[in-house]
């Protein structure tokens, strides 16, 4: 049947469209001509859904009740219509048992029912809790050439039912088709959040993840219902408002318990997937993200931005900052289409503190999804870039469907089958597979036109709605028992304090005796540092006294050369002298006492140079032994042979002052004695008139013994022998 086949085309996510043509058409189309450039970004919250008057509906259906919280406030969702879907024989769907981790957040201990079977939506109180996705239809309003083409292909018959052209060839017949909730035409923003975001808030508030869809054809007014328009606040759309509403609970929240009980953090991040490739929309310039796989955080997109929000006006911005720099172009059925997927991530942590002193972290993590629009090739008028981003969109919107249609079969089947569920194909069901048969509360948003000339697409998203309804999540709290298991040990140590002060009254003898022992050996040990100490100084101290001895030997080595000096100098003298007096005058006259002076003054200089020369082999020989001495042990003995070293060094320095001043007087009366001894003959005849010059005169104290003197005296008093 012709017609049967191109209805199934027209929807990407409906099984018999084989999808794979329509993905090998695109990537071939794509190999052979070039990306010629991206489609331009525009503000996606800036443009509202088309208006109009409503489509032809009953007056007195009015609006549909508001969905109900679920498990989290103990209320349920609007009771089933007495027709189900076929996937009403899965009520005993089990957990998904072939799919990859989910990407819930990190928890310590998650509850977890006692029974296999999961218990129904709103039925018991356990935190774990097995809800089926909910389905919310919402029907844009008929644009003015809509309205005068003639009838719709959908129309709302009460707030959970609506009729719909049959597919295909039997387009003629109508269907009567049951969801959650319908939303007709004449639907406000602030209908769709009262039935929709609220409940999503409240079980962000109670640590349950959850996930909001927006699916359907492009034009259907799916970003305007996720987004809006952000600068009128009647078109604000579920986004804006969920996040008004969340800061609005938990300032509540912390004004009734207090701050220092109960703290919220919110952080956010802004994805966009354009031909599964992962952009931050709040770092767009950026390289593209990588899409990763953790065992304890499940899929996670490696280096995407996370900032803090911490209220309704950093949502705002932050909400108007990605959607600037989302993809967007125009096409035949949309003036400002969607080229992207667009995923809003929330992470809402809470710590509430109790009386005890426990704490208890809840976490929960929101997930707001703005799927690309899916279109025909044909009606949409792409080409080039644009064609390759339809065939990119409607290839990932079938992985979504295919993976909607094998997990719905897996639960079916039950945990003993185990059934492959092709999460892996797109990274946007890799991503999200934890809202899609895991741990999140799920609702979607399938957005329809009631145009006759769309009966194709809009059938295709009501099939899509329909499986989509039969997938069963399993939604647990999220807790963290770090705080509480902190709050434990410390309560633990209190008690062992407590516990061991009351033994330490039993033992207080032993106590004071631990306590005086402990003193005693406090004293022992000052002790033995003042003694450490003391014998550092001494050890300083006996150091100091072997250098003082090294240098009183040495100055005792020089004055010993020096005595030595003037007693040859003083034996010289005395034996001229007597040479002089037992010579006579012959001996006299064949020498001078100007030859006997200078024999003399040579004789000394030799004198001098022997002794110096002795003194620096005594100096290396005391080196040597000084030397030998450093390598003694025993503090006491080195103590005790510095300082009678220096006790004999100051005596034997009394002593050479002592004989130095006996010399200087036995100098004196020689030179006395000389001056009173007669004067010799001299060689040659002095110049007539001028009378001789008496001998004594060479040796006056102005002559050279006056000056030999003066040198002694001032080697004397330098110390050094060798200035002699």
């Amino acid at each position: 049947m012709p017609g049967r086949r191109r209805c199934a085309a027209r929807g990407p996510e409906n099984e018999a469209a084989k999808p794979e043509r329509l993905a090998e058409k695109g990537a071939a189309q794509g190999a052979a001509t070039p990306l010629r450039g991206k489609p331009q970004r525009r503000d996606r919250g800036t443009v509202p859904a088309a208006s109009g008057t409503p489509a032809k509906t009953p007056s007195t259906l009015g609006r549909p009740p508001p969905l109900a919280l679920g498990p989290a406030s103990g209320a349920k969702w609007p009771s089933k219509p007495p027709a189900t879907p076929r996937c009403a024989a899965a009520g005993a769907a089990t957990p998904r048992t072939a799919s990859a981790p989910g990407s819930a957040p990190d928890t310590e201990a998650r509850e977890r029912p006692s029974s296999a079977s999961p218990p129904e939506s709103g039925a018991g109180t356990s935190s774990a809790t097995s809800d089926n996705v909910k389905v919310v239809i919402r029907i844009r309003p008929a644009r003015p050439e809509e309205e005068a083409a003639g009838s719709a292909c959908v129309q709302q018959r009460s707030g959970q039912v609506l009729e719909a052209d049959g597919p295909g060839h039997e387009r003629r017949r109508r269907d009567e088709l049951h969801y959650d909730a319908v939303l007709g035409a004449d639907a406000a923003q602030d209908d769709v959040f009262q039935l929709v975001g609220l409940p999503v808030v409240e079980h962000c508030m109670s640590g349950l993840n959850a996930s909001i869809f927006a699916y359907g054809q492009t034009g259907s007014g799916k970003t305007h219902t996720m987004t809006g328009m952000l600068s009128n606040a009647d078109q604000r759309g579920l986004a804006p408002r969920i996040f008004d509403a969340l800061f609005a609970r938990i300032a509540q929240e912390e004004t009734r318990l207090g701050r220092e009980k109960l703290r919220y953090s919110v952080r956010c991040t802004y994805l966009e997937i354009y031909r599964e490739e992962l952009t931050d929309l709040l770092r767009p310039a950026g390289p593209p993200l990588a899409l990763r796989l953790d065992a304890a955080r499940g899929a996670f997109v490696d280096g995407l931005e996370e900032r803090d929000i911490f209220n309704s006006d950093d949502a705002m911005a932050l909400i108007r900052c990605g959607s600037e720099h989302r993809r967007s172009a125009a096409t035949a059925m949309n003036a400002d289409s969607s080229r992207s997927h667009a995923v809003l991530a929330c992470q809402v942590e809470s710590m509430r503190r109790e009386d005890s002193g426990l704490a208890s972290v809840r976490s929960s993590r929101l997930y707001l999804v703005d799927l690309a629009g899916s279109e025909r090739v044909r009606a949409s008028g792409a080409g080039g870039a644009q064609l390759r981003e339809t065939c990119a969109i409607n290839s990932s919107l079938t992985t979504l469907g295919r993976v909607i249609a094998e997990l719905v079969e897996a639960q079916r089947r039950g945990a003993a089958a185990r059934h492959h569920v092709p999460y892996r194909d797109s990274r946007l069901t890799f991503l999200l597979q934890d809202c899609l048969g895991g741990n999140a509360r799920t609702v979607i948003v399938a957005a329809v036109s009631p145009a006759a000339e769309h009966a194709g697409e809009t059938r295709s998203t009501l099939e899509f709605a329909a499986r989509a309804k039969c997938i069963r999540n399993r939604a647990v709290v999220n807790r963290d028992t770090r705080g509480s298991a902190d709050a434990l040990r410390g309560q633990l140590a209190c008690l062992e304090r407590e516990l061991e002060l009351a033994r330490s009254e039993s033992r207080g003898p032993l106590l004071e005796e631990l306590a005086a022992a402990q003193a005693d050996a406090d004293r022992e040990r000052a002790a033995a540092s003042a003694a450490s100490e003391e014998a550092a100084t001494v050890r300083v101290d006996a150091a100091r006294a072997a250098v003082d001895a090294r240098r009183h030997r040495k100055e005792a080595a020089r004055w010993e050369g020096h005595a030595f000096a003037l007693q040859l100098e003083r034996d010289a003298l005395v034996a001229a002298m007597v040479r002089a007096a037992g010579a006579g005058t012959a001996a006299a006259a064949a020498e001078s006492p100007l030859e006997l002076a200078q024999r003399l003054g040579a004789e000394r200089a030799a004198a001098v140079e022997g002794i110096a020369a002795e003194q620096s082999a005594r100096r290396a020989a005391e080196d040597r032994a000084a030397a030998a001495e450093s390598h003694s042990s025993g503090l006491e003995q080195a103590l005790e042979a510095a300082e009678r070293r220096a006790e004999a060094a100051r005596e034997q320095a009394a002593r050479l002052a002592a004989r130095e001043r006996q010399l200087r007087g036995a100098y004196k009366d020689i030179q006395s004695i000389m001056a009173s001894l007669p004067p010799p003959t001299p060689r040659s005849t002095p110049r007539e008139g001028a009378p001789p010059a008496p001998w004594h005169a060479l040796t006056s104290p102005g002559s050279s013994a006056a000056a030999w003197e003066s040198s002694a005296g001032e080697a004397s008093s330098s110390g050094d022998p060798s200035a002699l």
